[in-house]
């Protein structure tokens, strides 16, 4: 072997030594930062019922780490560091709930939440075939406003329906094909 291939291979044998040194200094990191973590479960339930509500936003405070409740209620957030102290539940049509807790390294700590209703105002919506603000007050058009529990306070109404027949000025309403299930076909200002 001349000297040449002697400093390489001399080369070769440091640069997999470092290699093996930096992979080893990741797996111990690695297995630290795992021994610095646990989990959060737990079940939401709604307060009025205690039944437990499904499709929650589940967050833990301080962190990127989210899930969503099962049909059970049921959630479980893995690898929350043990720094983390808050969790906190969101659902539309209830109020978010928050609740603190303690965690220890490789510990589950349950939390459980229990939600309570809340009404949810959307701002009023219209529907134009023209583009632009579609805000009611930028509209040059009539706009007609059905108020649903006036209609349903007045009288008996099984659907959507029966609800705007008669109540808005230029919408006709046609009966469907006449298949269960089938809902009616709506006009509005005319067929186009």
């Amino acid at each position: 072997m001349n000297t040449r291939d002697h400093w390489r291979s001399r080369a070769l044998a440091s640069r997999v030594g470092a290699w093996a040194l930096a992979c080893a200094m990741l797996t111990v990191t690695a297995s630290m930062l795992r021994a610095q973590t646990g989990a959060v479960a737990g079940r939401i339930t709604d307060a009025g019922t205690g039944v437990p509500v499904r499709n929650v936003q589940i967050a833990i405070s301080g962190t990127s780490l989210t899930a969503i409740t099962d049909v059970e209620g049921r959630y479980r957030v893995a690898n929350v560091p043990t720094s983390a102290r808050e969790v906190t539940a969101k659902r539309i049509g209830y109020k978010p709930g928050t609740a603190t807790f303690a965690m220890t390294a490789g510990a589950t700590v349950t939390v459980d939440l229990v939600l309570n209703e809340s009404a949810t105002t959307l701002e009023a919506t219209v529907v134009t075939g023209t583009i632009g603000d579609t805000r009611k007050r930028a509209i040059g058009n009539s706009v007609a406003t059905v108020n649903a529990s006036e209609v349903v306070g007045q009288s008996a109404v099984s659907n959507i329906t029966e609800v705007l027949q008669a109540k808005t000025p230029g919408l006709t309403l046609m009966p469907g094909s006449g298949t269960v299930g089938t809902a009616a076909n709506y006009r509005l200002r005319g067929a186009g």
